[in-house]
């Protein structure tokens, strides 16, 4: 447990945490030094939670683990079709600011992306992660349409996008 006289920090001292330049604007955390009253990971369980009260034990074979030191950390690796959905509306972006960077856009342009697929599931990651594409690529209509000699086409992964970006 933690001593009540002392404010809780990562590796124990608050005031270090604060120091640290990484951490700026990020919550410092309580530590339970020496797993105290936690109940006790397995070859085939990991504790995982966002603090103490939150641990629970959850199938090893479900996470990804990494270890520095005295510290163990586990993360669900698992890609859900939402997270792959958000993945590619990232992939999108990054062709949509490559096009403008080959097209020697200045950075404040404002654009239009026409778009065309015959992937089921780009137009629904378009769709779901509309207003996200439009604001990191100063997009002002972001619409589907047929392919033409004045876009091309790229991919993304296994799948095949036509773009067309035109300056407002």
């Amino acid at each position: 447990m933690l001593e009540p006289d002392r404010e809780p920090g990562v590796g124990g001292d608050a005031a270090q945490a604060r120091e640290d330049p990484g951490r700026e604007g990020r919550p410092v955390q309580g530590v339970v030094p020496d797993g105290e009253g936690l109940p006790q990971a397995t070859e085939q369980h990991l504790l995982v939670g966002h603090q103490a009260s939150d641990a629970q034990s959850v199938d090893a074979d479900a996470v990804d683990v990494g270890t520095a030191g005295a510290v163990q950390v586990a993360i669900d690796a698992t890609v859900t079709p939402e997270l792959a959905r958000e993945g590619l509306a990232r992939d999108v972006v990054r062709q949509i600011q490559q096009f403008r960077k080959d097209l020697k856009l200045e950075i404040q342009d404002r654009i239009t992306v026409t778009f065309h697929t015959d992937d089921p599931e780009l137009p629904r990651a378009i769709t779901e992660w509309e207003s996200y594409i439009k604001q990191e690529t100063l997009c002002d209509s972001l619409n589907a349409g047929p392919p033409d000699d004045s876009g091309r086409w790229v991919e993304l992964g296994d799948r095949k996008l036509w773009l067309k970006v035109r300056k407002v």
